[in-house]
């Protein structure tokens, strides 16, 4: 029988300010944290040297409320089988250890490690909850059923505030920077020339790059036209992550406020990326540019801003049409305005009308105009 417990209790004094004069040696600050009852009820979490243990809490219900807290679970009781358990004595106490008895087993639950518990959460299919209700009393629900906690359920991605695309397809419907890539008339294809080189006696290879900044796939900030208007590395980061919509357009001439009418979207959509011919185009490394791509005219324009849009995505190097429609381009010029942000150079080609979630990161560059952007689409 393990007395580990009761010689530490026994042997700790509790002064008139109810904190322990005899700490054990090595005890890490904030590593044991205790729930005690305050006198309205509620739970109240201190550090082990500012609360007294209490006396009457036993090894096992210890661990079990390490196991829980990290799970915010208001209260617990632990069901544990005998091995964990052993009788209680005449002052209440545990006499075993339930911690100690756990450790002389070869193998231990990785993903309970996180909860510092180790293989206790091996037995959390039999935990208890005890769920306080108005009428003051406590109801007893099996773990599994309210918290849906299982051991096979116990998994650090399981709590960790990150996503898991391990099993989501993901489409980078970005254009590859290169020397020879389609760029917008007047401004220059992207230059990379190398610096330094492994193969010439240096340590690394460097390169230098000289780019325009809407060059291949990009996002238009406001002072793209509107002078004083933000600028690349101050745009907001909502619109640029989230739930998306892309929308097929295979009509004549571009997409219209009426067309988006019957489009039909998704209540709620506030990114849309218009797929249409013009992203068959990127399948050939050797076509030039032309003027005669799709996009949306100024009515569009006028419908997202109407209906909460804040992102527009095109499949081309232009969101605004070519000819008489661009005169004081009411495109860009509306959209930015109401701080739409415009992405454009999408090559959607193995993409599927339908939702997705949206990733798209433009550079960082200072008080920039535009921004070449690596963009992503997540499917289910």
């Amino acid at each position: 029988m393990d007395r580990q417990v009761q010689a530490r209790r026994t042997s700790r004094s509790i002064d008139q300010d109810r904190r322990a004069d005899d700490r054990p040696a090595g005890r890490t600050h904030g590593g044991d944290r205790l729930l005690d009852r305050s006198a309205r009820g509620h739970d109240v979490v201190d550090d082990e040297h500012s609360l007294p243990r209490r006396e009457s809490e036993s090894a096992a219900e210890l661990a079990t409320r390490r196991a829980v807290a990290p799970l915010g679970i208001d209260r617990a009781h632990a069901e544990l089988p005998s091995h964990l358990m052993s009788e209680d004595d005449a002052a209440g106490r545990r006499t075993g250890n339930a911690i100690d008895a756990d450790r002389s087993r070869p193998e231990r639950d990785r993903r309970a490690e996180p909860f510092g518990v180790g293989g206790v959460l091996k037995d959390l299919e039999l935990l208890q909850v005890q769920r306080r209700v108005a009428s003051g009393g406590e109801d007893e629900v099996p773990l599994p059923e309210r918290a849906r906690l299982t051991k096979d359920a116990l998994d650090i991605s399981w709590c960790d505030g990150h996503h898991d695309y391990s099993a989501r397809r993901i489409h980078d419907v970005s254009l590859v920077l290169r020397p020879d890539m389609v760029t917008w008339p007047g401004e220059p294809s992207p230059k990379i020339e190398p610096l330094r080189r492994i193969a010439r006696g240096d340590t690394a290879n460097v390169s230098v790059m000289t780019i325009s900044d809407h060059a291949g796939t990009h996002v238009d900030p406001p002072l793209h036209f509107l002078e004083g208007g933000n600028t690349g590395d101050k745009l907001p980061l909502e619109p640029l992550v989230g739930p998306c919509v892309v929308v097929e357009f295979d009509g004549p001439g571009h997409v219209s406020g009426e067309w988006l009418d019957r489009a039909k979207l998704p209540a709620q959509t506030e990114r849309i990326l218009f797929k249409t011919r013009n992203s068959a185009r990127w399948g050939d490394p050797t076509a030039g540019f032309t003027r005669d791509f799709t996009t949306i005219n100024a009515s569009a324009a006028r419908w997202c801003v109407a209906h909460g849009i804040t992102l527009v995505g095109v499949d081309y190097l232009s969101i605004e049409p070519q000819g008489p429609e661009k005169e004081g381009y009411p495109v860009h010029k509306t959209l930015l305005g109401a701080n739409v942000v415009i992405v454009e150079g999408l090559d959607l080609r193995g993409v599927a009308p339908g939702e997705y979630e949206l990733v798209c990161a433009p550079i960082k560059l200072l008080n920039g105009d535009g921004a070449p952007a690596r963009v992503f689409l997540i499917e289910d």
